[in-house]
């Protein structure tokens, strides 16, 4: 771990990141940061996942409480499908806002938008199919506020790589990947500027 990007080491889901006032070190960051994914790819199983297929049948989402998993799919089906109306797209914001106030993914949400249960926050499966669905959102919109909560999950993710199954390992492969390569063209667009 590069003491220069320090950010995705820890135990994140118990002591959490706050990125508030971090110093800039320009080309230096950049390249701490991804030396520091490049050594959590090279620990994790030579498979990849595959890009995910698209699901044949959209999980209903039924009032309160809100299951996180259930919305995180609904959401990946109805972008998998272009899809997407007005009110998934709040949902999204919601997502991006609760994680970047909390830099948690809690099980479920109540009527006024906050974690049901403020303890519930371990499941590590919500993290990754957060993260793919924040990569996914990218990868359609390249708004900047989802690739900047997606850099905030996969440091999360990354601290608690060795504690993956084996699937969800190869499904983060797949995602410091995706982030590189959404790194990669926005260094090109902003080069052509």
């Amino acid at each position: 771990m590069s003491s220069l990007y320090s950010y995705a080491s820890g135990d994140l889901l118990n002591s959490r990141n706050t990125y508030a006032y971090s110093p800039f070190h320009g080309d230096a960051f950049l390249a701490a940061w991804r030396a520091e994914r490049s050594r959590v790819l090279e620990s994790l199983p030579a498979a990849l996942a595959k890009k995910r297929a698209v699901s044949v049948e959209a999980v209903a989402i039924t009032g309160f409480p809100l299951r996180t998993g259930a919305l995180i799919e609904y959401l990946r089906t109805a972008l998998d499908a272009d899809n997407l109306d007005k009110n998934d797209l709040r949902f999204i914001d919601w997502l991006i806002q609760r994680f970047e106030v909390t830099k948690r993914v809690h099980e479920s949400y109540g009527l006024d938008g906050l974690s049901e249960d403020k303890s519930k926050y371990h499941d590590k499966e919500l993290y990754v199919a957060y993260a793919e669905l924040m990569s996914e959102m990218y990868n359609a919109t390249h708004r900047l506020d989802v690739f900047n909560v997606l850099l905030k999950v996969m440091d999360t993710l990354c601290s608690f790589a060795p504690a993956l199954s084996v699937e969800q390992q190869c499904r983060l492969g797949r995602l410091i990947l995706d982030e590189r390569q959404f790194f990669e063209y926005l260094q090109r667009k902003v080069s052509k500027q």
